[in-house]
């Protein structure tokens, strides 16, 4: 296997030893990222670099773990769905405009621009309703509180992989009200159930649930959404920043990583 990475990475860092392989992967991640740090407030970031500060200063191998998981497709998958999304929204942009601009030749029934900002809200709403879903970024936030208590890192945090989102994020509030209040801003849960069980309507510049006596404007929950995604960005951009901090202090590879 190591000989295997070894040739994918070649041209891209040195690759000689697993430390080698472990600094040249964070190096690379860490280039990616310069210039390109997500814009949560300046409120949240301080609070998600102080629950990072005391995490990596408790134990630098179960940090290790958080960053290193032995199935990291979960990781992935959050990026991957935002990328997959954008471009599902931009190809509807591109059949919308070319057909107007260029005379294009579509070979579906052209759509209205009303029609378009409504695929597009469709589109978000898929995407905010599967990310909310996600273990990930529930779990990585609670192991990031169990971290800087010194405890360790644990591939089920709260115990039970069965909890609602809403219940994850009341025991997160509880061990961390700052981070709670992070995860309450973005997360409805009724327009969550609003979209997964085809409650709602999208009505001028709202969502409305047809089931009951509520609705949001659109542009407050595009907020939302966003707030989703530069969360787990940002908590991205700090485990690379924290892994390669690590590595500069002199901290070595060893155990389940060597």
């Amino acid at each position: 296997m190591f000989e295997k990475v070894a040739n994918l990475a070649e041209g891209l860092f040195p690759c000689r030893t697993i430390k080698e392989m472990h600094l040249g992967y964070w190096r690379l991640q860490q280039s990616l990222h310069e210039g390109n740090e997500p814009t949560l407030s300046k409120d949240d970031k301080l609070v998600v670099d102080e629950l990072f500060t005391q995490a990596t200063r408790n134990g630098a191998i179960e940090f290790a773990k958080l960053v290193n998981p032995a199935d990291s497709s979960d990781y992935n998958e959050i990026d991957n769905t935002g990328w997959a999304f954008e471009s599902l929204v931009g190809r509807m942009e591109k059949d919308y405009f070319l057909e107007r601009i260029l005379h294009y030749p579509l070979f579906v029934k052209p759509i209205t621009r009303e029609e378009l900002e409504k695929n597009r809200v469709r589109a978000y709403l898929l995407l905010y309703t599967h990310l909310v879903e996600l273990d990930t970024i529930y779990n990585v936030s609670m192991n990031l509180i169990r971290l800087s208590r010194g405890r360790a890192y644990a591939t089920d945090p709260f115990g039970n992989p069965q909890l609602y989102p809403t219940q994850k994020i009341e025991r997160i509030k509880r061990e961390n009200p700052q981070i709670g209040s992070i995860l309450e801003r973005f997360y409805s849960n009724k327009l969550r159930n609003a979209f997964a069980h085809s409650k709602y309507r999208i009505l001028d510049d709202f969502i409305v649930k047809t089931d009951e006596n509520w609705k949001v404007a659109i542009p407050d929950f595009l907020v939302q959404l966003t707030l989703c995604r530069t969360y787990w960005s940002y908590l991205k951009y700090k485990m690379v920043e924290g892994i390669m901090s690590l590595y500069d202090s002199g901290w070595q590879v060893q155990g389940d990583f060597a």
